[in-house]
């Protein structure tokens, strides 16, 4: 097998997510600028809490209103797509 069909995702290893864990205001650095990005937040069982869209974006600051528990933050951009744990206290 020569080509498995998966792309090599860079922007996984250039997002820093940071307080972690917080006390529910958290930022993300995305180590580059982005024309568009889209943040999700969901829960352990896969509930949607919130969801974004940002234009021509390389830091974010967001809030994160839900209860304390174990959060995961998908960003995706240029088709590229990075999940993080995030701990909520």
């Amino acid at each position: 097998i020569d080509n498995v069909g998966l792309n090599e995702n860079s922007l996984h290893n250039n997002v820093v997510l940071h307080p972690n864990p917080t006390n529910g205001h958290f930022s993300i650095d995305l180590g580059a600028p982005f024309t568009e990005v889209t943040v999700w937040i969901k829960d352990v069982q896969g509930k949607l809490i919130d969801a974004r869209h940002y234009i021509s974006a390389q830091s974010l600051s967001l809030e994160l209103e839900a209860p304390a528990g174990v959060y995961f933050v998908l960003i995706e951009s240029d088709d590229e797509l990075a999940t993080i744990r995030l701990i909520k206290e």
